[in-house]
């Protein structure tokens, strides 16, 4: 019997000692085999006449006796105590050859040389003789039993020999009996932990209760106190804190459940996660980190198991069950416990990765369809890239994600010549063309989607493609810098595609708004959209008592234009008189319209009828100035000979020769409420003013009078 743990000061002599025995209970030891080796060591120390026997298991594991039943003539507390730690097998040389070589080993004090930690241990418990017997199962020690004798050296002869060892093999069946119970008994505990972890699987769809169920019973199945399971984020390099059980109530983790706490800072939990092996941590253990050790240090945990939880093959988290009682060692049967159970925790992590990821595509489901409700309203690309782009943020639960929608359509498209924007009175794009950097230009080029790191945020790029054509994209940003998953870029793809067709339908629909609204020829307002823009200018001016005048122009004998240098050369008369009037006029406030044939109108809100006249007269200038050209190309000349052969014989009017003609235009100015209160009036006023003009001798303007 070794030292180690006793107490030398004030060491009772021998004569105050007291008989009795003990049996030590430990768990999966059946009270019987307990009973059963107290009594063998009670028989062997009457029978023999010794002071003592002890009877000790090996625990293979932990490299060490532990002892079992002792009974003494005179047991002391402090041999209790003793019996109920554990011995190093190294401790006594005798003691490890015994065991080593499975024979009975006598030891005297007085004998020598004896190993000096064997005379001092034998000294200090006051004993003469000691014999160790190892009680042998099979090929293997599995025990040991010590007989001593205190007061005077004893010889043990040969027939007392085969008595103690006869004793030792019923004390080795008893101790393999027991390790069988205890491997059954630890076996059912393993089942039925794994039969409640199962159960709180099936029993609920609540996650975070399933976790806390499973950490409660991997705590109390393993024995320890305390039990924390994480979550792995991989895309942010952390694991976040899930739930946690505490066999003590007033332990209690400081940080709310849904903690990140970075990898960086956790070397050790980083490389478990990433062999996906289990580890056992020692504070004492000379290997660990010094960062390792203050971390246990910190919450008094002096040893600790951490199990990767691994679900199909790629770490979803990880559990931590930490022991803060000394001298705790960890067989290999809690390990394998540990793992199934760590194996559960995976199975549930995951149906809560899986659970959250539907429930947040339902809600991205409802938001898009939400969002695709409400860019079928919009009719123009400011207005769906702006709806698309305040809508977007929403699709992300998280929150950290900003979105940018970006057209390359513009209603202004179909009016490039410059007439159509004072015509119908839009605006035109406003702002430069929207910048195509190297990831969209990738985007765009591979009509699919793209995503890299922009610094420390994750940047997608989503184009947006009618008929293999682009038409825009969509540009997110996420700060946290974690990759857009799959089924986000497959959701933003479905509303690229629905932006798309929007951003195509509002080409459509400003085009056939255009044309419904425009005259074809000049590019003007046509004779429907004259009179419903001047029925609304006319309601203005009249609620906010404003002036607004009304010019009617006619073009002075151009039938006769026409009938001399036919009618392609009077179309590019009317279509040189469209451009003047848009370019003459004030853009965007004035309204020029083709009224009918060669006549036109100009809407001019905000003016009175000195200011009408002074337009009218800049415009019959202009017009008068304005040519039209119908010079035929030279290298038309083979093939007007051969028409003028073919109709030589057809007869048309004379044709002259003139490269250009000069054209006028007369004016008639109305102005309301001065000539007129109403619409229909008031171009009738400026009507008769036209035909006043024209019988005064025509190029000329008149106001209604």
């Amino acid at each position: 019997m070794t030292d180690d743990g006793k107490r030398r000061a004030g060491w009772p002599r021998v004569e105050d000692r007291r008989p009795g025995g003990h049996a030590v209970r430990r768990e999966g030891v059946d009270q019987t085999v307990s009973e059963t080796l107290l009594r063998i060591g009670e028989t062997l120390v009457t029978s023999l006449g010794v002071s003592e026997c002890c009877i000790y298991e090996v625990d293979e594991e932990a490299g060490c006796l532990r002892g079992q039943a002792v009974w003494s003539t005179h047991l002391l507390p402090e041999t209790v105590e003793f019996m109920e730690g554990a011995d190093r097998l190294t401790a006594l040389p005798k003691v490890r050859e015994a065991l080593e070589r499975r024979v009975a080993t006598v030891i005297h004090r007085d004998e020598e040389p004896p190993a000096a930690a064997e005379r001092e241990s034998m000294e200090y418990w006051g004993e003469a003789t000691a014999l160790f017997v190892p009680l042998v199962s099979g090929e293997r020690a599995v025990g040991l039993l010590e007989l001593t004798q205190w007061e005077a050296r004893r010889e043990f002869r040969q027939e007392e020999l085969q008595l103690v060892e006869a004793f030792a093999r019923v004390a080795a069946l008893a101790i393999e009996n027991a390790r069988s119970a205890g491997h059954q008994q630890r076996l059912n505990r393993r089942l039925a932990a794994l039969l409640h972890a199962s159960r709180a699987l099936a029993s609920t769809m609540v996650v975070d209760e399933v976790l806390q169920r499973l950490a409660k019973e991997a705590a109390e199945t393993l024995r320890v106190p305390s039990c924390y399971i994480y979550e792995y984020d991989a895309a942010g390099d952390a694991i976040v804190w899930r739930t946690e059980y505490q066999a003590d109530a007033d332990r209690v983790f400081p940080d709310p459940p849904g903690t990140a706490y970075p990898l960086d800072d956790y070397p050790w939990d980083r490389e478990v996660l990433r062999r996906g092996e289990l580890r056992v941590w020692s504070v004492d253990d000379p290997g660990l980190s010094p960062e390792h050790r203050r971390s246990m240090e910190e919450w008094a945990e002096l040893t600790m198991i951490t199990v990767p939880l691994c679900y199909g093959g790629e770490p979803v988290g990880m559990m931590e069950l930490a022991e803060t009682r000394p001298g705790r060692r960890f067989s290999e049967d809690d390990l394998s416990l540990a793992r199934a159970l760590g194996e559960q925790a995976a199975v549930a992590l995951r149906n809560a990765q899986l659970f959250r990821r539907e429930t947040w595509r339902n809600e991205r489901l409802v938001r898009l369809l939400s969002l695709s409700g409400e860019l079928t309203g919009v009719l123009s690309p400011e207005a769906i890239t702006a709806t698309a782009s305040a809508g977007l943020p929403g699709l992300f639960p998280e929150g950290d994600v900003a979105a940018q929608a970006v057209s390359l359509v513009s209603t202004e498209d179909e009016e490039a010549d410059g007439s159509g924007d004072a015509a119908s009175g839009g605006t035109p794009a406003a702002g430069a063309p929207p910048t195509v950097d190297k990831l969209v230009s990738e985007a765009l080029a591979a009509g699919s989607p793209r995503q890299a790191l922009d610094g420390r945020r994750r940047r997608l790029v989503v184009p947006l493609v009618h008929k293999r054509e682009p038409v825009g994209w969509l540009d997110l940003r996420r700060g946290s810098g974690r990759p857009f998953e799959q089924d986000e870029v497959e959701l933003l793809q479905i509303l690229a595609n629905q932006m798309a067709v929007a951003l195509d339908n509002s080409r459509l629909y400003a085009t056939l708004a255009h044309q419904a609204t425009t005259d074809g020829l000049t590019g003007l307002l046509n004779h429907r959209a004259f009179y419903e823009r001047l029925h609304d200018e006319v309601v203005r001016a009249r609620r906010y008592d404003l002036p607004l005048s009304l010019l009617m122009l006619d073009l002075d004998d151009f039938k006769r234009y026409n009938d001399r240098y036919g009618h392609p050369a009077g179309d590019e008369v009317l279509r040189r008189v469209g451009r003047i009037l848009s370019t003459e006029l004030r853009r965007n406030i004035d309204l020029p319209a083709r009224y009918g044939g060669e006549e036109f109108a100009v809407i001019l809100p905000h003016t009175g009828c000195e200011g009408a006249r002074a337009v009218g007269e800049r415009l019959s200038q202009r017009v008068s100035e304005a040519g039209a050209r119908h010079d035929a190309p030279a290298e038309a000349a083979v093939a007007a000979e051969r028409v003028r052969r073919r109709i030589a014989g057809e007869r048309f009017p004379n044709a002259e020769g003139r490269a250009t003609a000069h054209l006028t235009v007369s004016v008639g100015v109305a102005t309301l409420p001065a000539h007129a209160l109403d619409a229909e009036s008031l171009v009738q006023c400026a009507d008769e003013a036209l035909y006043r003009a024209k019988r005064q001798g025509k190029n000329r303007v008149e106001v209604y009078a």
